[in-house]
């Protein structure tokens, strides 16, 4: 039993992309000008797109915020509207964010 245990261990694995090739010396493939042929991804789809979309404004929403809330917070002009400005770009990012969540479902 322990020598075929062995023999299993030592044997070549076969490729992945390139099914059906010989094996050469030495164990590498015996390829002889074949090209694999690899599946090919489908086109995006508008959910796809939508997803995209979504991402993207969410990542320059935080960007905005990172930039926007020390300044804010550091400016002495008009500390309500400073407020009720973070209070909706934080708003805005938590609807963001459940938007990409609800997103994720119908793409994935």
């Amino acid at each position: 039993m322990q020598e075929s245990e062995d023999n299993l261990l030592l044997a070549p694995v076969p490729p992945t992309s390139c099914e059906g090739t010989s094996w050469g010396a030495a164990g590498q493939p015996a390829l002889r000008g074949k090209i694999a042929v690899l599946p090919v991804q489908a086109p995006a789809g508008p959910m796809q797109i939508l997803n995209t979309l979504t991402v993207l404004a969410l990542v320059v929403l935080s960007f905005a915020l990172v930039v926007a809330v020390p300044v804010l917070y550091a400016s002495t002009e008009d500390s309500g509207r400073s407020n009720r400005l973070i209070l909706l770009g934080g708003a805005a990012w938590v609807a963001l964010v459940l938007l990409n969540w609800g997103m994720s479902y119908f793409v994935v």
